[in-house]
Formats: structure tokens, sequence, C-alpha cells
């Protein structure tokens, strides 16, 4: 969740500041597979959902950075950042006994749950400063555009519930090259002295942090309260809708997808997944039309299936069938389709 939430709000910053939004979408389709109308679409509405993996929005932010040279974009991008989306996190915010226990707990307990690919670890020192390693689970990967992005978000979070807002770190020490003339931003946002090229990313917050008691819900309005505990309620429930999209995406990969399958692999009816799918909101026939039109984008984006192939390993009956579904997602024929990327 968290990478698509810096994705999204990268689309609209380089919306909003640069005249490079239409190459970077271009870019993200042909990387994803998923077309440029729902991108874009995407980009325009309210954040909700996931739209593409980890890999693909730390390649958009390197992308947008060489069409910018603009270097902070991770620590510019969580400005736009509204709490959208990030309801159960700002609970946790609410209902944490002081401004540390806060910080940690999001870390600690959500971050890793939301960028499996970042890892996180918490220890104090003798002066009872909380010091807070993260970076890439993976060694050959450096996620140094999200990592700004979830570390400065973490931050602006923290500062906008009371009375937090003039808390700062002890330090910052970042495994990122310097952005140069760009470092003063860095200082500016987290107000503390940060170091880059170090040998590993460590964020220190002191007593300050640690041991304030913010009594962060005293200063909130019930009805604001009672709001996130709604929205963070009606989030929980669209986990099934997503782990159905994901069950349906994995057996595409495998063959053709039925409902019953999905719900064998779900262990609930069929009848019962249509159920639950309704009163999110959605549909099994509308989940699965989705992720045959992301399967079908990337097949004639980055192979050299035929049209047929296509055909028979989305399930379709006939290739005419799925030429008739195409032109009603894309406005176009699959073939004209890919004779139009491969012009680009």
């Amino acid at each position: 969740m968290i990478p698509n939430l810096a994705l999204h709000s990268l689309l609209k910053y380089t919306k909003r500041n640069y005249h490079c939004f239409d190459d970077i979408v271009v870019g993200v389709s042909r990387m994803s597979g998923v077309s440029y109308s729902e991108i874009k679409n995407w980009s325009d509405s309210q954040y909700e959902g996931s739209l593409v993996d980890s890999h693909i929005c730390e390649w958009a932010f390197e992308y947008a950075v060489n069409l910018t040279n603009n270097t902070c974009l991770g620590i510019d991008c969580s400005e736009l950042t509204r709490s959208h989306g990030l309801e159960t996190y700002l609970l946790a915010l609410l209902s944490a006994k002081n401004t540390g226990d806060a910080i940690g707990s999001v870390l600690v307990n959500y971050v890793p749950q939301l960028v499996n690919e970042l890892f996180l670890r918490v220890e104090s020192d003798p002066n009872r400063n909380m010091l807070v390693m993260f970076g890439s689970v993976e060694s050959d990967r450096d996620y140094k555009y999200l990592i700004d992005f979830c570390l400065s978000l973490c931050i602006r979070l923290a500062r906008r519930l009371p009375p937090a807002a003039n808390l700062s770190p002890v330090s910052l020490a970042l495994k990122r090259d310097c952005p140069e003339a760009d470092i003063s931003r860095f200082q500016l946002l987290y107000n503390c002295p940060v170091i880059f090229s170090a040998n590993q990313n460590l964020l220190e917050l002191g007593p300050n942090f640690t041991m304030f008691r913010s009594e962060l819900a005293g200063g909130i309005p019930q009805n604001f309260t009672d709001f996130l505990i709604k929205k963070a309620s009606v989030r929980k429930g669209k986990s099934f809708c997503q782990k159905t999209q994901k069950a349906i995406e994995d057996q595409l990969t495998q063959g053709v997808v039925n409902i019953e399958g999905i719900a064998s692999k779900l262990n609930v009816s069929s009848r019962t997944l249509q159920q639950r799918l309704a009163s999110e909101g959605e549909s099994f026939r509308n989940l699965l039309e989705q992720a045959s039109r992301r399967r079908a984008l990337y097949f004639l984006t980055h192979t050299s299936k035929s049209i047929s192939q296509i055909s028979d390993a989305l399930g379709y009956t006939t290739e005419a069938s799925f030429i008739r579904a195409f032109r009603r997602w894309e406005g176009t024929t699959p073939a004209a389709f890919r004779k139009n990327i491969k012009s680009k």
C-alpha cells in the first residue's frame, strides 16, 4: 500500500509542478502493463488501493528524478499525502502513550506489513534515545526514494498530531548518496543533522520524543476519532476483496479462472464469496475482468505472444470474444494497441 501511496503522491506532485506527468504515466504503463487511462484516472482520484508493485514504484521515482533533476522527490511528495487511506495508522498514533511509542508502533507494527521489501528495527541507547534502523531486505536493491517517502511521511504524520508539531529527531543517517545542493531540504524537513553515504540508515529520536507525554487523543475532537474508526473499519473489510483479487491474478498465471476455484482457494463457498464481495461494493466478474485486462496489457507490451495465444491464456472461448472485450477496455483492438506501443 505505501509504495502505491508514494506513486500516487509522485504523480500528483509532478502534475502540479513539472511537465513530465504524461511521460511518467506512459513509463509506468509500459513497465506494469496497466493501461495509461487507468493510471491517469487513479492518479486523478482520491487515493484508493494498489496498482503496481514496489519495484515499479521505485523505478517511477528514479525516472521522475532523471526527468526533473530533483533528487528530493521522495520527501517533496510526502508533503502532498493526506490521511485518506491511513486511518488505521493514525488510530495507532492516537492510542499511544507518548510520541515515541506512537512512532515506534507505526514503524515496527505497520510499515513492514505495507512495504514488504523494507526491514525496520528499533533499539534504545544509554541516553534513552530511540534508534530506528531501516533499509532494503534485499542487499542488491536500493529503495532510496521509497525510504525517503516513508520516513518523511512518518515524521509529517507525527507532527500533524498536537502537540508534537515542533518535535525533531536528534540525527538522521542515510545510506543514499548526497543530493548535493538539495541537502538543505532534508535538514529543513527533519530539523536535525543529516548524514549521507552512511553505513546504515539510522534515525535517532531523543527523549523529547520517547519521554514526552503527549496525551495525543486529548487534543483530537471526538467526532474526528469516530470518523477514523469508521474509515479504518471499512478499509479492514476490503481485505477480502484484495485477497480475492490476488487469488484471481495468481490463478490467471496458471490457467483458466472460475469462481468455484477461487472460492476453494479462499476456503469459502461460491455464494459466500459473492456475498462478501457484494458487501464491499464489488463483484467477482468485475475483479476477473480487471485482472484479465491487466494481464492482456502485460502480454501485449512485454511478450511476443500472438493474439490467439493471449486469448487462450486468459480463458476466452474464442479470439473474437477477447478482441471485443479488449476494445471495450481500451477503445481499440489488441493488434492496434501493440502496434501503437512499439511505435513509441
